[in-house]
């Protein structure tokens, strides 16, 4: 995982920038203190548990934590937990909290100039004095949200959204707003300066006439006006299941429900799963502002059911996020548990196994299917195309095929004595099921020095790797080592 301008653990602090920062006196981390830890410790730990790919350290749990003036200038407390907590009168500076809850947190008075507050959650915070020029705001949710008297010079609230806000003496200066769902808002008592931007908004009526006549006249043919923000259509994933993945598959779905009334208890929003034969469809009917936060929710659950995001990241109580856990595993179980029970059948009657059983080697593969299938279909941008049982075990078929040809091209390589160790390293590690940061960097490390000594067989290796990278089961180094020498190139 990439994370943002990391600092080093050892270099948390950093200098004071300019003579009324110089004159501000902030408190450090190594003179607070949460639930017994000191907050410098909590913060390393937090740092280790990003650069390591969530596998290390401590995710930072600073849930109604007393952080009040505090100086936390660059930290990078991405995808922490600070709902409640009060950094009121803090110096928060390019503070990073992408993907962070910061549900009623107290951020009153403080100073977030170019902080990286990217897909937040900040319902309900108190944000009144607040001084957030040039903060990347880019998605984030600002349903009840107090803003009195914030300064948002240059920040980027596109595509956020800003549902029963209070606004007034807010200063808008340069602040882009594209996107926007904008619902019960006031904006008659805020400040609009100059060079504002408002494209493509979604408003309803009430907010709509609060917002000066030159913005209406300049952006409204790109507005879109909402009745009462409850009249959109509802949010809609299908998926087109196999036979013996569809019990467990509506399990994994149907949970989906209980995420939302966890995650968000406030938010009216009504799940709703049926069935088809195999087609199986969920229908989320939410109030326009929280689509935005609903969306998210969804994409961040399919990561989860991936494995490719740990459920404390979704989820901060403890107990909801074992039931979680519990409740995956069940439908793990469910899964195999059907599979015995065909495959008994097929042995019984006609002496032939299924073939997609033939196709993949063991049950935890059939797993990989169900989860990417789900993983895929829950995200907002994947294209919903319902694809077929057939096209599903063709691609299967096709990742066996992709794999055994890099297995003999790396094969055919080892003669060459100049790149055999590369090579022997790769045959060994292109097959690891879960790598870990350093072996992909290794492997990183054994493909570039192929470049350097036979460019060649490089070409080949990528051509080799390029198929892979679409397959929904099995070489996850390959992949990840595709995706950083593309990125190199």
């Amino acid at each position: 995982m990439a994370v943002l301008n990391s600092p080093p653990a050892s270099a948390i602090m950093s200098a004071p920038e300019g003579n009324e920062m110089a004159e501000k006196k902030y408190r450090s981390p190594d003179e607070v203190f949460h639930e017994g830890r000191c907050l410098r410790e909590i913060l390393e730990e937090h740092l280790i548990w990003l650069e390591s790919n969530f596998r290390n350290g401590r995710k930072a749990d600073l849930q109604d934590a007393d952080l009040e003036g505090l100086d936390l200038r660059r930290i990078n407390l991405t995808k922490c937990n600070l709902r409640g907590a009060n950094l009121s009168h803090a110096n928060l500076d390019h503070l990073q909290l992408s993907g962070s809850n910061l549900e009623n947190i107290d951020i009153e008075g403080s100073r977030l100039v170019e902080a990286i507050l990217f897909n937040v959650n900040l319902s309900g915070a108190n944000l009144k004095n607040a001084f957030l020029n040039n903060a990347w705001m880019e998605g984030s949710v600002l349903n009840r949200t107090q803003l009195i008297k914030a300064e948002l010079s240059g920040a980027d609230l596109s595509s956020a959204s800003i549902v029963n806000a209070v606004l007034d003496l807010t200063i808008f200066r340069k602040t882009i707003l594209d996107k926007s769902v904008i619902i019960n808002t006031d904006f008659s008592n805020a400040i609009f300066q100059h060079g504002c931007s408002l494209k493509e908004i979604r408003i309803d009526d009430f907010s709509l006439e609060t917002i000066s006549e030159e913005y209406r006249i300049k952006y409204g043919f790109s507005w879109t006006v909402l009745d009462d923000g409850m009249g959109q259509k509802p949010i809609l994933r299908e998926i087109i299941f196999k036979p013996e993945h569809k019990e467990a598959g509506i399990s994994i779905l149907s949970y989906f429900s209980n995420i939302l009334k966890q995650k968000y208890p406030d938010v009216k929003a009504k799940v709703s799963i049926t069935q088809d034969d195999l087609k199986v469809t969920m229908a989320i009917e939410t109030p326009e502002g929280d689509q935005v936060l609903i969306e998210k929710t969804l994409d961040e659950y399919g990561l989860v059911v991936l494995g490719e995001m740990a459920p404390e990241k979704l989820i901060d109580d403890p107990w909801e996020v074992e039931r979680l856990r519990n409740k995956l595993d069940l439908a793990n179980v469910e899964l195999r548990s059907e599979i015995r029970h065909r495959t008994a059948l097929e042995k019984q009657y006609d002496g032939r196994i299924d073939r997609l059983e033939k196709t993949v080697d063991s049950q935890d593969d059939q797993i990989k299917f169900l989860t990417a299938e789900i993983a895929h279909a829950l995200h907002k941008n994947t294209e919903i195309a319902s694809r077929s049982v057939d096209a599903l075990s063709r691609s299967i078929d096709a990742f066996a095929g992709h794999q055994s040809d890099l297995i003999t091209f790396l094969r055919e390589q080892q003669r060459d004595t100049a790149i055999r160790e590369e090579i022997d390293f790769l045959m060994e590690s292109l097959f690891l099921e879960d790598p870990d940061p350093a072996e992909i960097d290794n492997a990183e490390r054994a493909a570039l020095s192929i470049r350097e000594k036979a460019s060649g067989v490089f070409d080949q290796l990528m051509s080799k790797l390029i198929p892979l990278q679409g397959d929904i089961s099995g070489n996850m180094l390959a992949w990840y080592l595709l995706e950083r020498l593309q990125d190199g190139m």
